[in-house]
């Protein structure tokens, strides 16, 4: 049974597409070549340009508001004034009801995130959230001797199945981005309950690196990544970012300050080892991401970095502001044109040569490595040919340079 709401071919054929296209400006695939995967990669959905599909998610979510606005002004003259009914069957036809046309869209109209197939599942899923507080909220009366910990296991954790449903189904990366924050805020939840804020730090980088072992061994495992390709890499960029900040000295710190309801922090326990911590993980990030190739790896990892030292000089003013920036400025310049000399050439599989899409760089992988079966062979390359003009191919959103 397929599981899917998008056929798999859809992502498949576009990434192919706009990998051809870049190919053949790089001097990789003569015209006839690119013509003959354009044509055998056709792709029938309707995604029209990005400031459209904006456009287009405005639009449908103001159509959608009014659309519940009218089913809400014609239940609440049909069931006068029951409001409990009223707001049940609302909500649940609300949902079903998007979630229909956004079925319909997708299946006849050929919509493939063009934004209001988007809009309706944003739309479908929240509803149904919504709903399911409600049923949470009446079930237990709201009680305070429910507690916290039957608000994570009542609404928290179908909340969490729901959303890895619905990214399951559509790969949908803001989607993707929901569901592992709220994994992150049901586990710190649970940590909080258990162990106080000193498990709590550990806790969530523990959770964090074991989610991101995990996606990582889910890679591994799919024979179609290009489906879940961007869903993928938001879920994967969360959790290491997650796992960082979980066990930064600042987040730490001022996160201890506010849950204790302190207006000033003092300092924490363990605080040589946080500052390690602070410095340590996004150094680490940085180092397997060149290592593996990885572009966004070396982007998170070098944002933490900058987030470690912003850290520093928070609590350590060694210099004034402005001696402390234009020193810092003129290192970051200076180490940035010694790298871009030293990688003017190919070293290390790295190099500074301009890519100028570079965005699909791990998506080209991604697509040699699941060669459609349809799709006729061209003449084999020319001896000593290298994807992506130097760097082999290799799957898993990595690629073989920069």
């Amino acid at each position: 049974m397929n599981r899917k709401a998008y056929p798999p071919t859809w992502p498949l054929y576009a990434a192919l597409r706009l990998a051809a296209a870049r190919w053949y400006r790089r001097g990789l695939l003569t015209e006839a070549q690119r013509q003959t995967i354009d044509e055998a990669a056709s792709t029938d959905f309707y995604r029209p340009p990005v400031w459209l599909r904006v456009t287009l998610f405005l639009f449908t979510c103001v159509a959608a508001s009014a659309a519940g606005g009218t089913f809400s002004l014609f239940f609440l003259s049909a069931l006068q004034g029951n409001s409990r009914l009223y707001f049940y069957l609302l909500t649940a036809l609300y949902a079903a009801g998007a979630g229909t046309v956004l079925g319909l869209l997708i299946r006849h109209n050929r919509h493939y995130r063009s934004g209001v197939d988007n809009a309706l599942l944003y739309t479908a899923l929240g509803a149904s959230l919504i709903l399911l507080g409600l049923l949470y909220r009446d079930l237990t009366g709201a009680e305070p001797a429910f507690g916290r910990l039957a608000g994570l296991l009542g609404f928290g954790l179908p909340a969490l199945l729901l959303q890895g449903l619905a990214v399951a189904r559509y790969g949908d990366p803001l989607l993707a981005l929901t569901t592992v924050a709220t994994y992150l805020i049901f586990v710190a939840g649970l940590l909080l309950l258990a162990g106080g804020m000193l498990a709590l730090p550990f806790g969530l980088m523990g959770a964090s690196a074991l989610t991101y072992w995990a996606l990582r061994r889910w890679v591994a495992s799919r024979s179609d990544l290009v489906y879940y390709h961007t869903a993928y890499q938001t879920a994967r960029v969360l959790t290491l970012v997650a796992g960082c900040l979980s066990v930064n000295y600042l987040v730490v710190r001022e996160g201890n300050a506010a849950l204790a309801n302190h207006a000033a922090s003092d300092e924490i326990a363990l605080a040589g080892l946080f500052w390690g911590l602070t410095f340590g993980l996004p150094l680490a990030a940085v180092f397997f991401a060149l290592r593996r190739h990885d572009r966004p790896l070396l982007l998170t990892g070098l944002a933490l970095t900058a987030f470690a030292l912003f850290t520093f000089r928070y609590y350590h003013s060694l210099l004034p502001p402005a001696v402390a920036a234009t020193v810092g400025g003129a290192l970051l310049i200076g180490a940035a044109l010694a790298a871009m000399r030293y990688l003017r050439g190919s070293r290390h599989g790295l190099t500074s040569a301009d890519d100028d899409e570079a965005r699909l760089v791990d998506m080209e992988a991604l697509v040699v490595a699941q060669q459609a079966p349809d799709l006729p062979a061209g003449p084999p390359p020319t001896e000593g040919f290298q994807g992506f003009g130097g760097g082999q191919m290799g799957g898993g959103g990595a690629s073989g340079s920069y």
